[in-house]
């Protein structure tokens, strides 16, 4: 069965977290049904729950979702019950929206103003720096070491522009020279 992209962000139970699942879904049953697209094609929520009932030998029960947008869905669901730090939420968020969305109708409407700079930050670092992101999920470095980091990498990258575009106006003929280099 395809996994939602979005809902694939999310990492999976570890080995044991997965057993103890299995071995609650056996004694107590499943109490959260499986989540499909209204079509009933792609996983929306629930690869653990999914990968618990095969572990117990239980068969899963689905639902599927009917006229709410997916992306919005798999956020909402994952993102409080998950055990994330801000900056985790914001880097998982700025890859499940990448561009910010403009109009009324923001599908980050509810976000705070906190949370919305945090976005912006975890856009930056996702754009200029997206190892480590990988890294502010994995616990390894924090939010803000990323952000610093890739911070620099930005001011380095504008630089870079900006001395492109004056040697193209300046010396047009050593462009594609120094764009080699």
């Amino acid at each position: 069965m395809k996994i939602h992209p979005v809902a694939d962000l999310f990492p999976m139970l570890s080995e044991d977290e997965l057993a103890d699942l299995a071995e609650d879904i056996k004694a107590n049953g499943l109490n959260f049904p499986i989540v499909l697209d209204a079509e009933g094609e792609m996983l929306i929520d629930g690869r653990n729950r999914l990968a618990a009932c095969k572990l117990a030998g239980v068969e899963p029960r689905f639902e599927r979702l009917n006229g709410q947008d997916p992306r919005a869905y798999i956020i909402s669901t994952n993102i409080r019950r998950r055990h994330l730090n801000g900056g985790q939420t914001a880097i998982l968020l700025a890859r499940a929206y990448p561009e910010p969305k403009r109009g009324m109708h923001s599908e980050l409407e509810i976000l705070t103003g906190a949370e919305k700079v945090a976005l912006a930050r975890a856009r930056m670092i996702e754009r200029f720096a997206p190892e480590l992101g990988d890294q502010v999920l994995a616990k390894l470095i924090t939010f803000e070491e990323a952000r610093l980091k890739a911070r620099d990498r930005k001011a380095e990258a504008e630089t870079n522009a900006e001395k492109m575009a004056r040697l193209k106006a300046e010396a047009p003929d050593l462009v594609d020279l120094a764009r080699q280099a």
